[in-house]
């Protein structure tokens, strides 16, 4: 099983913008055009538990429940990738 990492994401689509508030449907877009396709290629997926301010809280599913590597993926490549997205100021809640 390989981690994810940031560079399997296309940012070029979507830049921060910190006027953008992070709406939990657009935060599923991101997760469904940047992040779920490349972790359901290695057998798992992610899903979104709830927005609450600037907080998203997540859960990984199939393969990535328990993965040694879930911690980095979370933080390397799905936070920073909404950070990207949103703002800066995003952060993952891990509710798996």
């Amino acid at each position: 099983m390989s981690a994810f990492t940031p560079q399997d994401t296309d940012t070029s689509s979507t830049t921060a913008d910190s006027t953008v508030a992070p709406t939990p449907e657009a935060v599923e877009q991101v997760l469904a055009e940047s992040i779920r396709p490349a972790l359901e290629a290695d057998g798992g997926s992610i899903e979104l538990v709830r927005v609450n301010g600037n907080d998203v809280h997540v859960r990984l599913t199939g393969a990535c429940h328990g993965c040694p590597s879930a911690a980095f993926t979370l933080r390397l490549a799905v936070e920073a990738r909404l950070q990207d997205a949103f703002s800066d100021d995003i952060r993952i809640v891990d509710e798996t």
